[in-house]
């Protein structure tokens, strides 16, 4: 026999109004999310200290492979902070806790292997073709990086040199792209 939950907002005679917040599910799959969060930063952390060592004389589609797993972390955490502000201040602040610790230290492993890698690129005079738009991504994602580590949640907790980093990076960033060609339009 299966029980069904009422729909938000229905009221049961002689029950109080029951509403999906009170639910501890929510709070299951937020724990599940911010352990895949962590594997998938793990994995992160290894692919960009493999990418920062070989630079652009490793191959080009580490470097890619690398760019869509931070691509797939940020639709990660912009769900978990979605989930983590439908749930009650008393609820979430434990797990919002955990997620802040560990979206630091994503933001700044991203900021730190993006600095290596494109200090390695600094000399570099044959850049592949269409590098320039994916330096420009990079550049506007340590953009969105800057902004979220300006919270003031982070504040007090910003490891030590991250924001010199972040605008050396972006500095090393934007000297790649200049150097580097887009892809053509075929129009």
């Amino acid at each position: 026999m299966t029980v069904r939950r009422p729909q938000p907002g229905v009221q049961i005679k002689g029950q109080t109004e029951w509403h999906p917040s009170q639910d501890r599910q929510p709070q299951r799959e937020i724990k599940l999310l911010i352990g895949v969060l962590e594997q998938r930063a793990q994995k992160i952390m290894l692919m960009a200290n493999a990418v920062a060592e070989n630079g652009l004389h490793g191959r080009v589609s580490e470097y890619l492979a690398l760019h869509d797993r931070i691509a797939e972390v940020q639709a990660l955490t912009a769900l978990l902070e979605q989930r983590l502000s439908d749930l009650p201040e008393d609820r979430a602040g434990p797990l919002r806790a955990q997620f802040e610790q560990l979206d630091l230290l994503v933001m700044t492993m991203l900021v730190r292997s993006s600095k290596r890698f494109f200090a390695g690129l600094e000399h570099e005079t044959i850049l592949p073709l269409g590098a320039k738009d994916l330096f420009l991504d990079e550049d506007r994602r340590l953009a969105t990086i800057a902004t979220r580590l300006q919270a003031p949640h982070y504040a007090d907790r910003l490891p030590r040199g991250i924001l010199t980093d972040l605008g050396e990076a972006s500095r090393l960033i934007q000297s790649a792209a200049a150097r580097a060609t887009s892809l053509p339009a075929f129009d």
